[in-house]
């Protein structure tokens, strides 16, 4: 079973910073990693960045949770925006088109930008993101 790691740092009362590290390529890497999503939208928090940079390996089955998410986020003034994914995840992201729905930016501060946050309070949100 390949493993998958997923952090998560509260950023705002509406944003969440979700980290993901490994590959999700069965059932229990799908459940875990929708499961961490559903929670915060559950919560009320519409705004989601996922880090993708350390992410090996996603199906297209996988991807498909940031398409439910992105939709449901969306209905709710938010947004998910995708970060840095690897080549072989961003190939499967392309595949399912996937920016219909979310984001992508290619760092964390530019996911701030596209998620409206002022200026003057990214290097803020920048350093929280950072202490992850």
């Amino acid at each position: 079973m390949t493993d998958l790691q997923i952090t998560t740092k509260k950023l705002q009362a509406d944003m969440v910073l979700i980290k993901l590290k490994g590959a999700v390529m069965n059932v229990d890497n799908y459940c875990e990693l929708h499961k961490t999503i559903k929670t915060f939208l559950d919560y009320g928090v519409y705004k989601l960045i996922v880090d993708l940079s350390e992410l090996g390996y996603m199906t297209s089955i996988g991807a498909s949770i940031f398409i439910s998410a992105g939709l449901v986020a969306q209905e709710h003034q938010g947004a998910l925006v995708l970060v840095n994914p690897q080549p072989k995840v961003k190939t499967i992201l392309d595949l399912i088109g996937i920016t219909e729905v979310c984001r992508l930016a290619n760092h964390i501060s530019a996911a701030f930008g596209v998620l409206g946050v002022p200026s003057e309070q990214i290097g803020k949100l920048e350093q929280k993101a950072r202490d992850h």
